[in-house]
């Protein structure tokens, strides 16, 4: 994978049009102070799921742009007071001397040249996102699923309590409790993916055929097909930060909510009320759409999820291991 080096009028573009995208793909869900609603059944996710709350999270961890960690940007003619300031705010340092950016004809002052920080901690997270995206590309797809994660979220005995999960929704439902149950029974819970499981009502992991997989055991066995994976491409763009290209990010976000939208379509709440129509799963009908939608859904992860892959790995070898190398012979040496 080629190292970019990108002028200011075009990274300054680049970063203005990934803000205006990020920003229309949240529009439906600001609040009045520019963070997320929590009423709203598709962005509350990003609340609960993935920390972004506020008006400085939405900023910190969607809006600003990053060119990624395998791009060089020049500052260009700018004050040094406020070359420190983007420096800052991006994430980036100045070009190491021994290590000059890639010349490409046009940028002849490589002394501006900065880039994109990587630490040891965004070694590991590297690493750690590339093992989960290898494991999820290299499985098979699972289709039959039919999104009873989130019945067996609110399946409820008559003796128990209201199931925990039900507290991070405030819509009504359109199911009631006794068909809620019939269908977990009948339908069984195929789902694989730990952090949904990990909410289940107790006594619905009696229908849950992997209720006995850990965390560890879901990074290798994770779907390729599951809404929850094509919205965990967004947890795992989230925790490579500046590492990978702001259009990344992006996407995930984007495939995020539509998965998400389907995700509560098809669950046993009425979210009408917010422009979702039912995918009633409980039906031959709604199982049947259920699936077309999943897989169309796959479809489409399956390019970004390889692009971040070869990505992370693109990373590894150029930012990552050759300084590994470096600090393993100057230890040799010492």
């Amino acid at each position: 994978m080629l190292r970019t080096a990108l002028g200011r009028s075009e990274w300054t573009r680049a970063a203005a049009e990934h803000g205006a995208r990020v920003a229309s793909l949240l529009a439906e869900g600001r609040d009045a102070k520019g963070g997320l609603r929590a009423d709203h059944p598709i962005f509350n996710f990003l609340r609960s799921y993935y920390f972004v709350k506020s008006a400085a999270d939405v900023r910190k961890k969607l809006t600003r742009w990053s060119p990624g960690a395998l791009a060089w940007l020049r500052l260009g003619n700018i004050p040094d007071a406020e070359q420190d300031q983007t420096l800052s705010a991006l994430r980036l340092e100045r070009a190491p001397q021994d290590e000059p950016p890639p010349h490409d004809g046009r940028l002849q002052d490589s002394s501006s040249y900065c880039r994109v920080i990587v630490t040891q901690k965004d070694a590991d997270a590297l690493h750690f996102v590339q093992g989960v995206l290898q494991s999820t590309t290299t499985n098979a797809p699972v289709l039959n699923c039919f999104g009873m994660h989130e019945w067996a979220m609110l399946y409820q005995e008559a003796d128990e309590d209201e199931p925990f999960a039900a507290q991070f929704q405030s819509l009504p439902r359109r199911v009631a409790q006794q068909d809620i149950n019939a269908t977990v029974r009948a339908l069984k819970v195929n789902c694989t993916h730990f952090d949904a499981m990990r909410f289940f009502a107790k006594s619905a992991k009696t229908y849950s055929r992997h209720h006995d997989i850990d965390r560890e055991q879901s990074f290798v066995s994770e779907n390729p097909a599951c809404l929850h994976a094509q919205m965990d491409l967004l947890r795992h763009a989230l925790k490579l930060g500046a590492l990978i290209p702001g259009a990344m990010l992006a996407n995930a976000l984007e495939l995020a909510l539509e998965a998400r939208a389907l995700d509560v379509a098809a669950s046993p709440y009425d979210a009408t009320a917010f422009g979702l129509e039912p995918v009633a799963v409980e039906t031959e009908v709604g199982k049947a759409e259920y699936k077309t939608r999943q897989l169309r859904l796959a479809q489409r992860a399956r390019p970004l999820r390889r692009a971040m892959l070869d990505y992370t790995r693109a990373v590894i070898d150029a930012r990552v291991d050759p300084y590994a190398s470096k600090e393993a012979a100057s230890g040799a040496h010492a």
